[in-house]
């Protein structure tokens, strides 16, 4: 059995541990709410890119804002959606045309 010892979480702790590694969040509600709805986990891999290089403690580039994580997790949906349309119209398409 796996045991883990990090401790779970709220949204608003993991708004303040997203500042302390400096994130720069001008509406703290907002952070909070969107981390509620999409979830750390699934946020913080866009929060990668933002990273210090070669720095193990998640320390943010200087003046990185919430608002430029959020907008790249939007952008990737969106490509994501866009692409699963063209997806389905090829696959419809094909269908149709085996018959």
């Amino acid at each position: 059995m796996t045991y883990y010892d990090k401790p779970a979480l709220t949204s608003v702790e993991h708004v303040r541990k997203l500042q302390d590694r400096g994130l720069k969040i001008s509406d703290k509600r907002m952070a909070t709410r969107c981390l509620s709805n999409i979830s750390y986990s699934r946020l913080s891999a866009y929060t990668r890119t933002f990273y210090l290089p070669n720095c193990e403690d998640h320390i943010f580039k200087s003046e990185t804002k919430f608002e430029e994580i959020l907008n790249l997790y939007y952008f990737d949906r969106e490509l994501r959606l866009l692409l699963l349309d063209a997806i389905e119209s090829l696959e419809v398409s094909n269908a149709i045309s085996l018959f």
